[in-house]
């Protein structure tokens, strides 16, 4: 029987071991059939499928969002538009977290750009700190 064991499939994709018995355990690999000492024997669709795994994961989707989308064919004839829809939603979920990720990068910039390093108390722990967020939210409370 001819076939990958799952260490030269690791070694080929860099996908651990135990994730892809895992890949398995949750049906988004099929089980291989085992040689007769045992060992899984994973066909050439394995590693195509473990590609596709990665490829779908570069673009930022999650597992259980890879599992959705692997299954869109066996579902619909015709999958080209829910996955249209799929793609643009998560489009649509990166802008969000890119726009709050650039409001982080302006407010830690303006941490930055306000602090005097010189300063016997770091204004940086000040501002960071719990108890002084707690206050900042009371003050704004009061003048609202």
């Amino acid at each position: 029987m001819c076939g990958f064991r799952i260490g030269e499939l690791s070694k080929i994709t860099g996908i651990p071991t135990a994730t892809i018995r895992y890949y398995e355990r949750i049906g988004l690999l099929p089980s291989p059939p085992r040689t007769p000492n045992g060992y899984r024997s994973y066909p050439a669709t394995s590693l195509q499928r473990l590609k596709e795994i990665l490829r779908i994961k570069e673009f930022g989707f999650s597992l259980n969002e890879v599992v959705e989308l692997l299954a869109l064919p066996e579902r619909h004839g015709h999958p080209c538009r829910e996955m249209l829809g799929r793609v643009s939603n998560k489009l649509k979920e990166l802008d969000r977290r890119i726009h709050e990720l650039q409001a982080t990068k302006e407010k830690l910039a303006d941490l930055i750009r306000f602090c005097d390093a010189s300063a016997h108390k770091c204004q940086l722990l000040e501002t960071l700190s719990p108890l002084c967020i707690a206050a900042e939210v009371a003050a704004t409370n009061q003048n609202e």
